[in-house]
């Protein structure tokens, strides 16, 4: 079990062995686009065990205090 990754966007980019580089992804509550081909974060995101959410979502979700370590934890 690992913890979430924030994509912040600073280098604009996934690594490009990253499973996510060259697909489009979206949040899974807003629908916000977060990452677009070819390779080119939008906005800042964060890729977890229950999905891919805009930061502003992730960050509602832990407000509501519904964090669940197991439920946001990435497999390894």
């Amino acid at each position: 079990m690992k913890d979430p990754i924030l994509h912040m966007g600073i280098a604009d980019c996934l690594p490009d062995n990253h499973p996510l580089a060259w697909e489009g992804v979206i949040c899974e509550k807003c629908e916000a686009v977060v990452h677009a081909m070819p390779n080119e974060t939008m906005q800042p995101w964060v890729e977890s065990g229950s999905g891919n959410f805009c930061f502003d979502c992730f960050y509602e979700e832990h407000e509501n205090d519904k964090l669940d370590i197991f439920r946001w934890a990435l497999e390894e």
